[in-house]
């Protein structure tokens, strides 16, 4: 993703959805009005090597559909990252809740936390559908992206999107 001044949509500006994951096919999930802005956490997996997909930072702010080149995060297989807005907690709304951008090769394990010990898993985003919804859980500060072992590692994460926030300071 790329780091911009703005990481709230404004609803007179609503961000172009047709960018990679996810399309959106439910219209009762509208595009995000958040993205996540600082990482806690990166681990990268195995298949992760020096190309420019390194580098965790580049994950935040709003897609930019640039996955080559230090814009995006590639995870590897068994690799993770935590993601975060300083800001804001998503908030569960109708519809589908977060939303990964990126080339999603396989099954990414999506979980959720409050304070980066006890994690709740929403299940899965996988090619053609980066879109899960919070499910029972009210609002989160952290979503934790997981690429599991399934030998088709090499997702590329461009950004992490939320359907509707809530300021927290």
């Amino acid at each position: 993703g790329s780091v911009s001044g703005q990481d709230i949509q404004s609803p007179d500006n609503p961000s172009d959805e047709t960018a990679m994951n996810p399309p959106n096919d439910n219209p009762a999930s509208p595009g995000p009005e958040g993205y996540c802005d600082a990482v806690s956490f990166y681990l990268p997996g195995t298949g992760v090597y020096t190309v420019g997909n390194e580098f965790p930072q580049s994950v935040v702010g709003s897609p930019d559909q640039q996955l080559m080149g230090g814009n995006s995060l590639r995870l590897g297989e068994g690799g993770s990252v935590i993601v975060l807005m300083s800001k804001y907690r998503a908030v569960n709304a109708p519809g589908d809740d977060i939303l990964v951008y990126g080339e999603i090769r396989g099954p990414i394990r999506v979980d959720v936390s409050d304070n980066l010990t006890d994690w709740t898993t929403l299940g899965h985003v996988k090619p053609n559908q980066g879109r899960i919804e919070l499910g029972e859980i009210q609002e989160t500060r952290y979503i934790r992206l997981v690429e599991e072992m399934d030998g088709t590692f090499g997702s590329v994460i461009d950004a992490v999107g939320v359907s509707k926030v809530r300021r927290i300071r």
